[in-house]
């Protein structure tokens, strides 16, 4: 996954409410968001839970997202702080 189709998937969410989009951004990104939050978390079910917290207020927030630069680094400070 490139940063463009992050990006061209982000704007898609946030200008149309693309439940489509926001599937396929999750299922491109939550393998990689699942890791890094077990990296911290050592605990399957925590990791998920907060994996699925990030996605959930994504969603919630599309309207006044603001779309990053590097969707990679933001996702995964996004789970770090949760």
């Amino acid at each position: 996954m490139t940063e463009l189709q992050a990006t061209k998937l982000l704007e898609e969410i946030k200008r149309h409410n693309s439940q489509t989009a926001f599937r396929e951004l999750y299922n491109l990104y939550y393998d990689r968001l699942f890791r890094v939050a077990f990296y911290y978390l050592h605990n399957d079910e925590w990791a998920q839970e907060v994996v699925l917290d990030v996605f959930f207020n994504l969603w919630n927030n599309r309207l006044k997202l603001l779309i990053p630069d590097n969707f990679d680094k933001y996702s995964f400070i996004l789970v770090k702080n949760a």
